[in-house]
Formats: C-alpha cells, structure tokens, sequence
C-alpha cells in the first residue's frame, strides 16, 4: 500500500465532481488545464494511490500546482477540499526527495502507508510481530502495524467490526526479546469493508448454485471479521466454480506489498 499521505482525502472529494464542473471552466473563466492533464486523476484511480500499483514509483501530476488548486476550489465541496488540499499540494509535487519516490520501508524515508504512525515501528518491531503472529496462528497479510506514544504497538485488521473478528485471535501479543505488547485492533477500513460485505449478501440471493453462495458467504465472513482462514476457504470453493460466465475474486491482494512481503 502506497500513497502520498492524506492523498485520498481531497481525491474523492474533487474528482467526483470533475464532470459536472465542466461548464463552470467554459464561462467566464475558462481555466488552463488540458484534457491531457487530467491523466492523473484516471493514474490515481486506477493505481489507487500516487504510485504505480507495478514498481512502486511515485508520478506526478502533468498540470501545474496553481491549476490543480483551482479545481479543487471550483469543486462543489471546495469547502471541504480545500483544507485538504493544502496539506497534500507540497507532498504530491515533491519530487526532491528520492526515498520518498519508493514504496518501501519507513524508517528508511521510503512510502508506507502499512506503516502510517510517526515514528514507524522499527525494523527489528515489524519483524518480531510478524514472529509473534506467526507463532499465534494470526494472518498479518490484511493488517497494518502503527506505533504509540507509550511504545506500545497497534495491529490493525482489516475487518468491517471491531467487535466480531475470530475467536482465535488473541487480544495482544507481547514480546519478551524486545520488551513490547502488541494489541490487536479490529475494524480498519470499517465502513468500506461493511458495504462490501453488506452488497456480497445482496448477491448471494441471486447465486446460481449452492457452491457460489457458499463461496460468497466466505468472502462476507472474511471481510466482516478480517479472517483469513475465511477468505481461503472461498478460495477453494472459488476454484471449485467452473467456467462462470463472469470471473469473481475478491480479496486483499495489491500487488503494490510491504517491503517484508508480509501485507
């Protein structure tokens, strides 16, 4: 996961509305911005981030700063977007500084968005919880590592509830080598994952077979709860299912990982 932080932000606010605000740049203004120039917000969309889903390398929009400032003032949330924008216009323009061009690892100056808090965790405390997951059976592949200011580490799971995630997952986790406990923190990404869910149970009703119900019943369970045991097992029915005539698999696999190749 890789993106210019606070990006999105006023992304999903501006170029919602791009369209719409056409005729606002016709009369009596009309503003400098090629229709070439706004290959960036099709980048963004499409790579989901201001970096390259393949290579991990950060691009740059082709309009000027002023330009783009000027979209986002003339959006119908401007209000909203604004703000936003101008915590975001120095960092999607930098191009200064080289680390921060690299999906990588944050202690290092790379682009991490696995890894959001300041200071990130250390290198030695990634690969211990990854040691202590491992050893407790608990997937990190939909997770985030934060640190706090007491030392402490959060894992957040990816999982539409807080509260209903797998009663195999341990509270915390603590770290005798390293002196810390890590606590495991559902609900990350919460409202997104709860209308995925909530849409794959609307078209569980219009399954064909019982395999294809059963295999979106896994996917829900798994976005629910943030298991990853659930998500397997619609793997294996998802192969079990023979020819559809429209091809599904949903997970958490972007291709963009974390330097560790464990999220």
């Amino acid at each position: 996961m890789g993106c210019s932080p606070g990006l999105l932000g006023p992304g999903e606010r501006t170029i919602s509305v791009t369209v719409p605000l056409r005729h606002h740049f016709i009369q009596p203004k009309p503003l400098s911005f090629a229709n070439a120039d706004w290959s960036i917000s099709v980048q963004v969309l499409s790579n989901l981030a201001n970096f390259k889903s393949f290579g991990g390398t950060k691009f740059l929009p082709r309009a000027s700063s002023e330009s783009f400032a000027a979209v986002v003032m003339a959006s119908e949330r401007a209000d909203v977007a604004t703000p936003l924008w101008d915590k975001v216009e120095e960092v999607i323009y930098d191009y200064k500084h080289d680390k921060s061009l690299l999906i990588g690892k944050p202690t290092e100056g790379h682009t991490s968005n696995y890894y959001p808090s300041n200071p990130p965790p250390s290198e030695d405390e990634v690969n211990e919880v990854q040691a202590l997951c491992d050893a407790a059976g608990v997937s990190t592949l939909n997770t985030r590592l934060t640190k706090e200011a007491d030392g402490s580490l959060k894992l957040l799971i990816a999982s539409a509830s807080a509260a209903e995630w797998p009663s195999s997952f341990p509270k915390s986790l603590k770290s005798d080598k390293l002196g810390f406990t890590v606590n495991l923190v559902g609900g990350d990404y919460a409202l997104q994952l709860a209308a995925v869910a909530n849409h794959l149970a609307e078209a569980t009703k219009w399954a064909e077979d019982d395999n294809r119900k059963a295999m979106l019943a896994k996917y829900q369970e798994s976005f629910r709860t943030g298991s990853y045991d659930a998500h397997d097992e619609a793997s294996r029915l998802w192969v079990k299912d023979v020819g559809p005539p429209v091809e599904t698999y949903l997970g958490k696999f972007p291709s963009v990982r974390s330097h560790s190749f464990t999220r």
